[in-house]
């Protein structure tokens, strides 16, 4: 993409001027991973980890860890958001990104686990409470599930998680029956 080339043109002009801008390698690795040059990214990424006197290093290792999950190394993605939580635990995003790593793999114990923990950064948002209510259900823990699920059928969710909503809410009712026989 041109705009992109642009950018990181942009981005290296500032950077000879002011080669200690963490702002501005912060926002060179994102502009590589839209261009997947995930290397040069990374390389990004670890100049602001470095710089100690950057304020908002979570940011960093939020990106870095998008950076390693489109290249599937996923143990370096988890590493990564782990950190980016553990330094700022009110950065939700880190969360949720965990919870679908899980998910991708069907860990449903920690997927579930990282939407919990999302969920004060996303209350009524139909898609957080869709994903936790799915886990539960795969989970074979259905009173929870049913819990979150109702919640989502609350909310008016798009029909691309409506749908599976009402079929898992209406699984859940039939095995709530044949248990009472």
């Amino acid at each position: 993409n041109g705009q992109l080339e642009a950018a990181v043109k942009e981005l290296k002009t500032a950077l000879a001027i002011n080669p200690e801008s963490s702002e501005s390698y912060n926002l060179m690795g994102t502009v590589y991973i839209d261009l997947q040059r995930y290397e040069e990214a990374i390389q990004a990424f670890k100049m602001v980890i470095q710089d100690n006197s950057y304020g908002q290093p979570y940011f960093a290792y939020f990106n870095l860890g998008k950076c390693f999950h489109a290249m599937n190394r996923n143990n370096e993605a988890i590493a990564a958001y782990k950190r980016a939580a553990q330094l700022n635990n009110t950065f939700y995003r880190a969360y949720i990104a965990l919870a679908e790593i899980y998910k991708q793999h069907g860990d449903f114990h920690n997927s579930l686990a990282y939407f919990r923990k999302a969920e004060p950064g996303f209350t009524n948002n139909a898609e957080v409470l869709f994903e936790i209510g799915h886990s539960y259900f795969k989970l074979k823990q259905y009173a929870e599930a049913q819990t979150y699920l109702a919640q989502v059928a609350i909310l008016f969710p798009p029909p691309a998680i409506d749908r599976p909503t009402q079929d898992m809410l209406r699984y859940i009712e039939k095995v709530r029956s044949n248990k009472r026989r």
